[in-house]
């Protein structure tokens, strides 16, 4: 379980009723994180469905500002890397 505190960015995964967005802790309780949503929506969730890695899909449904960045900066990465090699073969 990740610890979370007032005014952190966590972003939701999305499913396929809800698309992903990001939103704001503005409760945090022991069995209980208030997350309210950039569209102005307000959803409970349990603390344990937040994770502190993303790896680019839906689980965990929702993840740390920090762990989206980290995985963000990892995929440009790659692709930079991968476009640099392929410039070095001139592809």
């Amino acid at each position: 379980m990740v610890n979370v505190n007032l005014n952190d960015r966590l972003y939701y995964t999305g499913d396929m009723a809800n698309c992903a967005s990001w939103g704001t802790v503005v409760e945090v309780s022991e069995s209980d994180v208030v997350l309210a949503f950039d569209d102005g929506r307000l959803s409970h969730i349990y603390p344990s469905a937040i994770g502190g890695v993303y790896q680019g899909h839906c689980s965990p449904r929702f993840v740390t500002e920090k762990a989206y960045r980290t995985y963000v900066d990892f995929a440009l990465d790659t692709l930079r890397a991968a476009i640099a090699k392929a410039e070095e073969k001139g592809e």
